[in-house]
């Protein structure tokens, strides 16, 4: 349920920040497309794009964000204890926050091999790459400068995204893959069964409207179901 959980309530978090249904829609497809092939779960990303989204004031610019880390972090073999200092890290450069060399080196720590790429993007070169590093990790960077190039190199068609690619080429991937797989299946088996338990018009003991979470939880009986009917629908999902 975790997926179908998360494509229902993003639209909802993200409208009570002020976006409409189809800023929504258009971010959590972009994201999901981006992690396809990828060991990284479609909640993480949701996750990053709706704090950085929160953080900017902007979905799109939050939804790239998102994606551009996510490509940082696998182009550069981050550990999930990484990924999340790393993200909590990059998240108060956008907002501003002045980040002391710690943190800055702990933030070059988590995605090394991304700051080299990035570097490369403004123009250094191996000669003086070591130049451009120190300077992150000294925190004399623009902090705008630094989330723009991240997001220009860690995008569709970037040379991070590129590298993330290669990620898949590891059992970690391949098992998480099998995973993510079988969540976008079973979501689309439960969006269909969802829509038909609605069409019948089946309620709870209180007369209230009820989908599959609802059966799941308790609230009303699975036996109940016309499952051939289901079974038709869900073999063209």
């Amino acid at each position: 349920f975790s997926r179908y959980d998360t494509m229902k309530k993003y639209p909802k978090i993200m409208k009570q920040l002020g976006y409409s249904t189809g800023d929504a829609k258009a971010s959590i497809d972009k994201l999901d497309k981006s992690v396809r092939g990828l060991p990284t779960g479609l909640d993480e990303m949701v996750d990053m794009a709706q704090r950085y989204t929160l953080t900017l004031g902007d979905i799109d610019k939050g939804t790239d964000l998102a994606i551009a880390t996510n490509n940082a972090f696998l182009a550069s073999m981050s550990t999930d204890t990484q990924k999340y200092q790393g993200m909590m890290q990059l998240q108060d450069v956008l907002g501003g926050k002045d980040m002391n060399a710690r943190e800055w080196n702990s933030l070059v720590s988590s995605m090394t091999p991304a700051i080299v790429k990035m570097g490369e993007s403004l123009g250094y070169t191996n000669k003086n790459m070591d130049e451009w590093i120190q300077k992150v990790r000294d925190g004399k960077v623009d902090n705008q400068k630094f989330v723009d190039t991240l997001i220009k190199i860690g995008n569709e068609g970037g040379v991070l995204q590129a590298m993330a690619n290669e990620s898949k080429d590891t059992w970690q991937a391949f098992f998480a893959n099998v995973g993510n797989a079988a969540s976008r299946m079973t979501a689309g088996v439960i969006k269909s069964m969802d829509a038909i338990v609605k069409t019948l018009g089946l309620k709870d003991k209180d007369g209230n409207a009820i989908g599959v979470r609802d059966m799941h939880e308790g609230k009303g009986r699975f036996d109940l179901l016309p499952w051939p009917a289901i079974w038709e629908v869900a073999k063209h999902c």
